[in-house]
């Protein structure tokens, strides 16, 4: 399994229109196969940080994402964007359990 855990730091411009573009992405990214989670957030400190959490099947259900065309049309959409900062992790996981494990 593969977890992707992301925080970008957008220009306070660029906030709202990059939140309507990840909207669009949403529902279509959580039909591909091997999408086990797929969610957006916002800093509750900062509305200008938006966080991004995944979790995929494989390194391959991620690639496939990665290739979808409705990410590439997003990565086209936002690439104007400013961004102040942006962090990506990518995690391969070998076990999930509950807090109590």
């Amino acid at each position: 399994m593969i977890a992707i855990s992301a925080r970008i730091t957008l220009a306070p411009e660029f906030t709202a229109a990059f939140g309507q573009a990840a909207a669009a992405i949403i529902a279509p990214t959580r039909e591909e196969a091997g999408c086990n989670y797929y969610v957006f957030g916002r800093d509750l400190v900062d509305a200008n940080v938006i966080l991004i959490s995944e979790e995929w099947a494989s390194e391959d259900a991620l690639l496939d994402h990665l290739k979808s065309p409705h990410i590439t049309a997003f990565l086209q959409q936002t690439q104007s964007m400013k961004m102040l900062g942006f962090e990506v992790k990518k995690y391969r996981v070998s076990s999930v359990g509950g807090m109590d494990s």
